[in-house]
């Protein structure tokens, strides 16, 4: 990571939220806000896909199930389009099968959080994905 993306935001890491329930994204964001974090919520691919091109945001929480192009169908848009976007993408979903496992990995995803989502499993895979703000000084 060069010094110039480091500055882009103080040295803070933005996490994007995409899901279509405004609870969830407001969950997110007092959660990821909480770790001294930058947070952007949006409800759509249509909206996440500038923000993606524009911040290059750190890590996505990205909803499975959303109206028109759904979280699957975006992270493999997303690792398809924009093959130098590394970041890693973390699904949430209320579906806890197997089966929605394997195709969210298989579509591009890092992990995956069943709903409801607690916050110290937000704090956790937030940590674990990231490295230490340290590291990049």
């Amino acid at each position: 990571m060069s010094n110039q993306e480091i500055s882009k935001f103080a040295g803070r890491r933005l996490i994007l939220g995409i899901d279509d329930d405004p609870l969830m994204l407001s969950f997110l964001a007092t959660v990821v806000r909480n770790q001294n974090m930058l947070f952007v919520g949006v409800e759509n691919a249509h909206e996440a896909i500038p923000v993606i091109r524009q911040d290059e945001p750190d890590l996505i929480f990205l909803d499975v199930n959303m109206p028109g192009t759904d979280g699957l169908e975006l992270c493999r848009s997303i690792r398809k389009n924009l093959p130098d976007y590394k970041s890693p993408i973390i699904f949430l979903t209320a579906d806890h099968s197997e089966k929605i496992l394997e195709t969210a990995l298989a579509a591009g995803g890092n992990d995956f959080m069943v709903k409801p989502v607690s916050p110290d499993g937000i704090v956790t895979r937030l940590k674990h994905w990231l490295p230490e703000k340290s590291k990049l000084e």
